[in-house]
């Protein structure tokens, strides 16, 4: 599948093309490899939040066992 970007900066199309010398790699494979990383990256931000609550609740559920054992101990 084809992306093409028109319009951009020539300084930001400059610093592209600096970023993309380090690895020694072309403007379109720099280009592409980011794209990736951020379909990636907002893929995995996505699963973030349904497991931070999980914990939260597991967390939640833990303490009051903890209370619970506590009360059991103190009879």
């Amino acid at each position: 599948m084809k992306i093409k970007i028109s319009n951009v900066d020539c300084i930001a199309v400059e610093k592209i093309d600096e970023l993309a010398r380090k690895p020694n790699q072309s403007r379109q494979q720099f280009s592409k490899n980011q794209v990736h990383t951020l379909a990636i990256f907002n893929q995995q931000f996505d699963r973030e939040g349904p497991l931070k609550n999980l914990i939260k609740v597991k967390s939640k559920t833990m303490e009051r066992c903890v209370i619970s054992m506590e009360n059991l101990n103190d009879m």
